[in-house]
């Protein structure tokens, strides 16, 4: 999962209470937090990169970056929601879920990671800033987009299906 380091730390030390076993010190307890937090993380992003083929390797630096300054950036582009409820938006949802669909990036198995870890990674992808998400490492930076197109194509056809009731009313 992806809880919060003092969530850890409590419930490692309620463990070794339960279990009878010597406290460490704060600081050490504290380390082994980290360390373990860190290693899940590495660890949901290998989960997710060994799963990309290298032609999707190759397409993720595409997502956050455009050819000229006039067209926007394709993963800007993508995880923008519509501000009514209208013919045209629907529309316009259609072909942004029909856009993201091309990248085939949302078909990635992610179903060995919690559904927390992944809604962290997605949650971080769909909201910092596109110049944040380029400054990653390469293996986080494909492991946290992916998580973020799987779900934003989750978003996105919900969405598409709210509106499309919303609109029938």
């Amino acid at each position: 999962g992806s809880e919060r380091p003092s969530v850890l730390f409590d419930l490692s030390t309620a463990w070794l209470i339960e279990h009878k076993v010597l406290l460490p010190g704060v600081t050490v307890l504290e380390r082994l937090v980290s360390r373990v937090r860190e290693r899940a993380e590495h660890r949901s992003w290998k989960l997710i990169n060994r799963q990309l083929n290298s032609q999707q390797k190759q397409q993720i630096p595409q997502l956050l970056s455009s050819i000229d300054e006039e067209v926007p950036i394709p993963f800007d582009e993508l995880r923008q929601m519509p501000t009514h409820n209208s013919s045209p938006q629907i529309r316009s949802m259609l072909d942004r879920l029909e856009d993201l669909r091309s990248y085939q990036l949302h078909t990635t198995d992610v179903s060995a990671l919690s559904s927390n870890r992944l809604k962290t990674l997605a949650d971080y992808a769909l909201t910092v800033s596109n110049t944040a998400l380029k400054r990653l490492p390469q293996h986080r930076q494909q492991a946290i987009l992916v998580a973020g197109m799987v779900t934003l194509a989750i978003r996105i056809q919900d969405l598409i299906l709210d509106m499309v009731e919303q609109w029938f009313h």
